[in-house]
């Protein structure tokens, strides 16, 4: 069960003492504290015209928009709320991620996962995902924060019934996309995999083919790639490392970058030009999306605090399987990927950075022959 939240960014509604007290309690230094408080407590602001300077007045609204300071007092308070809301309920509330399977190896569950303002939550069932819902808005009303119930929405696995609503008795709706299938856009990205692709291979097609005059032009090709990879292959590239791409994904993948490169360097489909020719120096998509894709895994395992640690070598077991080929998962890809027979070895592996970095190195290396 997954609830995206939405918060209202009204930033000017936080209790400004509330604010103080929490700051405090997080250690910001007193010298600083009473900077903020400046800011706050004594801001005043006048009105330049063609006619002259109105006299200063006070502000009593909060900060002035666009102000540097606000996205981080703002994450603070919400951090806040979010830990007084979850921290030590997260068996009670969150997604069960491994059950207890002794003393030394206790339960393993997550609530949130968080981008600043950005806020997924998790549950194991829609009475757990309602309870935390409204723990969450309870605590972030109490600071001033309030939820967005319009824009929240919910999706999930394994059941047809989604009822879950707010304090207020705002039902939330659930999560789809104009065809009607279930989906939902977090940081940019589709949940769905395939759409997600599909929607990156489009969106770098439109930016391609807004520089048609770029590629017609007398440029050096040089410039043109440099050109090519700032703008579209960055589009094609946004969130590739999390994708699991079959061996037919990549081949498809790296058609569309080949064409994509007949393009940029004003090849006709018609002429006859070996690969090895027009990529030159360049890498296939499909190993660059590799390359990226060992590199996240490394760094989220290694951070221990982060709670992606634990969800870089984790193999989702809720619910029943469908019949026929399982879906090719995280871990299946990393192993694929860098040649290791289990998890243990993976994780072994991903532990010492030098030898992950060799590991991506080498896998990176034996997708470099274009023919």
């Amino acid at each position: 069960m997954l609830v995206f939240v939405d918060f209202c960014k009204a930033f000017d509604s936080i209790n400004h003492a509330t604010m103080f007290e929490i700051l405090r309690a997080y250690g910001i230094p007193p010298n600083m504290l009473d900077a903020i408080k400046l800011t706050y407590n004594n801001l005043r602001a006048r009105i330049k015209t063609t006619e002259g300077n109105t006299d200063y007045f006070r502000m009593f609204a909060g900060v002035m928009q666009g102000d540097t300071l606000a996205p981080y007092l703002f994450v603070i308070v919400l951090d806040y709320a979010m830990r007084k809301a979850i921290t030590g309920r997260e068996k009670e509330f969150g997604l069960t991620l491994q059950h207890r399977q002794s003393s030394r190896h206790p339960e393993q569950s997550i609530c949130d996962l968080d981008f600043a303002d950005d806020i997924v939550l998790l549950s194991n069932d829609i009475e757990q995902a309602r309870k935390l819902l409204q723990s969450v808005q309870r605590e972030c009303r109490g600071v001033g924060l309030e939820l967005n119930a319009k824009k929240t929405e919910a999706m999930y696995l394994n059941t047809d019934v989604v009822l879950i609503d707010t304090i207020d008795g705002f039902r939330i709706k659930q999560a789809k996309t104009e065809s009607g299938d279930q989906d939902f856009v977090y940081l940019g990205c589709y949940c769905s995999q395939n759409r997600d692709i599909a929607t990156r291979k489009a969106l770098a097609w439109q930016s391609l083919n807004k520089m048609s005059n770029v590629w017609k032009s007398d440029l050096s090709n040089k410039r043109k790639i440099n050109l090519f990879r700032a703008t579209t292959e960055t589009i094609l590239l946004y969130g590739s490392q999390t994708w699991t791409l079959t061996k037919r994904d990549e081949a498809r993948l790296d058609g569309c970058y080949t064409r994509m490169l007949r393009t940029v360097k004003n090849i006709h489909w018609k002429a006859k030009l070996p690969n090895k020719q027009l990529y030159g120096s360049l890498h296939r998509i499909s190993d660059i999306i590799r390359s990226r894709r060992l590199k996240l895994a490394g760094h989220c395992f290694r951070d221990k605090s982060s709670p992606t640690h634990k969800l870089v070598t984790w193999i989702p077991r809720h619910g029943t399987t469908k019949p026929g080929r399982p879906l090719l998962n995280y871990v299946d890809t990393l192993m694929r990927d860098t040649g290791t027979e289990t998890t243990a070895e993976l994780e072994s592996l991903m532990s010492d950075r030098d030898q992950w970095r060799l590991r991506n190195r080498l896998a990176f290396r034996n997708g470099v022959d274009i023919k």
